[in-house]
């Protein structure tokens, strides 16, 4: 599972992997299924600590190239929440200081 949420704390936003014996992990970026084993790649290459929403948008893209290209199973297209990048990149740049 993956969990996002914001830390009362830290006064940050969180990205959070649960795995399926209940194990958390907190992380940069995740993904799930049988692509992640070829997005995790894309993001392992790109992802940067300031990263912006731009930048968060092509290496959305770069991943959803990449699992078209080697993912052995038609997916009849990808959807992800925008209002949820603009989310996570806006607040996390906001509170990088």
């Amino acid at each position: 599972m993956i969990l996002a949420g914001w830390n009362i704390l830290t006064k940050k936003p969180t990205l959070n992997w649960i795995d399926n014996l209940g194990t958390r992990a907190n992380v940069p970026y995740c993904a799930h299924g049988y692509g992640a084993y070829y997005a995790m790649s894309i993001f392992d290459r790109y992802h940067r600590d300031d990263t912006s929403y731009e930048e968060g948008l092509d290496i959305i893209r770069k991943c959803i190239t990449e699992l078209d290209k080697r993912l052995p199973i038609a997916s009849g297209g990808y959807r992800f929440p925008t209002p949820f990048l603009f989310f996570f990149f806006s607040f996390r740049s906001l509170f990088a200081r």
